[in-house]
């Protein structure tokens, strides 16, 4: 009995080692150098990878991705797409999220407007008419005509057969008419093929890119990514990895992301008048999605033919992992309380206060809700087009989010500093740090915030969850992560990398990053202490025995 007794303590003590050794684990510094892989640290590898993010481990299945999955978020993987029915056991995938014929749905949303009235019954009728991308709609006008040129063919072959055979026709010649008519049909289906054809090739080869996130079978090649929505309206996605990370002493986290197949915003409109002999005329406008093609500068326009929307972001919360805010312009993080969204909105909300219809926000509204409305907003970031970071010409962008101890406010260096008043409330001395948001360009951030992470998030030990959020309403879009890595701040990486590492260089390199404006390095523990302007670092930055003498220890102040 004491034997057994014994026997189940060491169990229970081996079970709860192994509890607070994955933890650490996955608490540690991850990677996704794609959604096929997830890299650790301290993951089992060979010597030459230990202690880098060249640990890597296969993701079969929901479970080993480590991260967790809400509302229309899935993956789109080549083992996805190679299989015979385009799923994987255990792993969340497209048909787990929508019903399979949403996007290919030709006409999803319809609405009809009245927008003036003339004399007694003469009006302007406008439909709106909001449908799938051009994309998903050139490939189902080429199966579609595929199949009736192949049965006009058939039944054309049924036809002369049937002449061959010696039937002649009838004194009205009715079989050889219908012998001609059946050739006319066919020559003229042979043609529209092959104008679709032609249309298909110039997409696929003008947006090879693009093309490839929509459609892997089309182009026989694939890839591996987290889609946060699928391209269908009313979906809200996010993601988020299954532990909490410490964020409150500093983070790094750089993705790529696509958005792709855009749905098409057309407008047909029909106008009655009277003529100048008292009857009725009507003008009709042709419905703008049969424009054929757009330009490179159209497709980067939100124009009648091209919308696409709402957009995504990446939050940290402190709610848990089973969370998802509301979709359209909440972009998944709308309702998300105690959470900190740096959101990349692409649709214009007038009523929401956006600026515009493509910039980069950043929204917390500490134990309330939050949300992408002015209120909540304490800074952004307008110039997207004009700096030509075109997130929805279907390419793929780098982001990198950085949260670092301290300030390093130099606006000649990094101007995009906000001056939101609902910004203030998170500017404390008391653990104040600098946000910044890069977009393509790794040199000059978009977004430079001070910010006192704790006072917007409650963070538990300093840790909270990260992910992303996507969110579609009446305009839709594919909203995908092709990688991700998310480093923790390091005190000292030389130390924090023992000796002994085969890969000891690239470890230092991996847990070290910059945070001043003139790339320099930073190191020791952040603490922080109360300083006479709470925008600057407490730190005088005079030398150690100044510091000593206004009582400061900030040893990370850039």
């Amino acid at each position: 009995m004491a034997r057994s007794k014994a026997q189940s303590c060491m169990k229970a003590l081996w079970l709860a080692f192994l509890t607070v050794f994955f933890n650490n684990v996955a608490r540690s510094d991850f990677s996704y150098p794609d959604f096929s892989t997830l890299c650790y640290r301290n993951a089992t590898c060979k010597d030459l990878n230990r202690g880098t993010l060249d640990c890597c481990q296969p993701i079969t299945d929901d479970k080993t991705s480590a991260l967790v999955l809400n509302g229309a978020a899935h993956f789109q993987t080549c083992a996805q797409t190679l299989s015979s029915n385009g799923k994987i056991a255990g792993l969340t995938g497209k048909s787990d999220v929508t019903s399979p014929d949403t996007a290919m749905e030709p006409r999803t949303w319809l609405t009809e407007l009245i927008e003036a009235d003339y004399v007694d019954t003469d009006r302007m009728f406008t439909t709106v008419n909001y449908s799938r991308s051009i994309f998903e709609e050139t490939v189902r006008r080429r199966d579609e005509l595929r199949a009736r040129l192949l049965a006009s063919q058939s039944d054309l072959a049924s036809a002369q057969l049937s002449l061959s055979h010696g039937l002649e026709p009838d004194s009205h010649g009715q079989r050889w008419l219908i012998v001609a008519t059946l050739q006319a049909q066919t020559d003229e289906l042979a043609r529209l093929y092959n104008e679709t054809m032609a249309r298909d090739a110039a997409l696929r080869a003008e947006h090879a890119t693009e093309f490839a996130a929509i459609m892997p079978r089309e182009m026989a090649t694939c890839d591996n990514r987290l889609r946060l929505t699928p391209s269908a309206p009313g979906r809200a996605g996010a993601a988020w990895h299954a532990t909490a990370q410490r964020v409150e002493d500093g983070f790094q986290a750089t993705f790529l992301l696509q958005v792709s197949a855009r749905n098409r915003l057309c407008r047909s409109k029909v106008e009655l008048q009277r003529g100048q002999m008292g009857g009725r005329v009507m003008t009709e406008q042709r419905d703008e999605c049969l424009r054929r093609d757009w330009s490179l500068d159209e497709w980067n326009v939100r124009e009648f033919g091209l919308d696409g929307g709402d957009g995504f972001a990446f939050v940290i919360q402190g709610a848990g992992t089973a969370t998802v805010g509301g979709p359209g312009a909440q972009l998944g993080y709308g309702g998300l309380a105690e959470s900190v969204a740096v959101e990349f909105d692409m649709f214009y909300d007038a009523d929401l206060g956006d600026a515009n219809d493509l910039h980069v926000a950043l929204h917390a509204n500490g134990h309330q809700a939050n949300g992408p409305g002015a209120s909540t907003r304490m800074g952004q970031f307008r110039g997207m087009r004009t700096t030509k970071r075109l997130l929805q010409d279907g390419e793929k962008h780098t982001v990198r989010v950085v949260y670092t101890p301290g300030m390093d406010f130099n606006p000649f260096a990094q101007p995009s500093w906000p001056a939101e008043p609902h910004l203030f409330q998170f500017v404390k001395a008391d653990g104040l740090g600098s946000l910044r948001v890069f977009v393509d360009d790794m040199d000059t951030a978009v977004i430079n915030a001070p910010l006192s992470l704790k006072y917007a998030v409650r963070l538990q030990a300093g840790r909270a969850y990260v992910g992303f959020t996507a969110a579609t309403g009446s305009s839709w879009q594919n909203h995908d992560i092709l990688s991700w890595t998310f480093k923790e701040y390091s005190p000292n990486p030389w130390a924090a990398c023992a000796a002994d590492l085969p890969s000891r260089d690239q470890c230092v390199r991996e847990r070290s990053w910059a945070v001043s404006s003139d790339g320099q390095l930073i190191a020791g523990q952040p603490y922080f202490e109360p300083g006479s302007d709470a925008w600057a670092p407490a730190r005088t930055g005079m030398g150690a025995q100044e510091d000593a003498e206004v009582g400061s220890t900030c040893l990370t102040c850039p």
